[in-house]
């Protein structure tokens, strides 16, 4: 069948084939990191629910996020780390869980209760963005800063 000759060549075959299969495999695990900072958050109780979404639906709809972390909103600024990410497009939504019932609570019309945030948006900004005004390009490690605002709260 095969004579002794082509065997080394086989070898060298499946040997660059592991060689490279190897490669590329290390480098989709180390990935690269996403570094959220979310500030003016409210005094008071609750959870930060962060969404990084991948998909203009899953954003308009904010459902099935890509990516998702959670973390008390013990402090006027939180940060929360996501590590090991694939590289594209993507934008974020987090809103502040103030009684942990795991849903945004909204008020007549529809404005938010609890604190709301976007990727992409200033300060002033109350309306909930489209995917491509709220996305950006997760190149490297990367920091975003999304300050929330609290539409439906009265200021004392």
């Amino acid at each position: 069948m095969w004579g002794k000759s082509s065997r080394p060549s086989i070898w060298r075959g499946l040997t660059l084939i592991l060689f490279i299969f190897l490669t590329f495999s290390a480098a989709r695990s180390q990935g690269v990191q996403l570094e959220v900072e979310v500030h003016q958050i409210a005094p008071g109780e609750g959870t930060l629910k962060i969404g990084v979404f991948n998909n203009p639906e899953d954003f308009k709809t904010r459902i099935r996020p890509a990516y998702t972390c959670m973390v008390p909103a013990e402090d006027t600024l939180v940060t929360c780390k996501i590590k090991n990410m694939i590289t594209g497009t993507y934008a974020i939504a987090v809103y502040h869980d103030e009684n942990n019932d795991d849903k945004l609570n909204k008020r007549k019309l529809g404005i938010p209760d609890e604190g709301v945030g976007f990727s992409g948006t200033g300060p002033k900004t109350f309306k909930p963005p489209d995917f491509l005004k709220a996305s950006f390009i997760l190149s490297g490690d990367t920091t975003i800063v999304i300050p929330l605002k609290y539409p439906g709260k009265k200021k004392k």
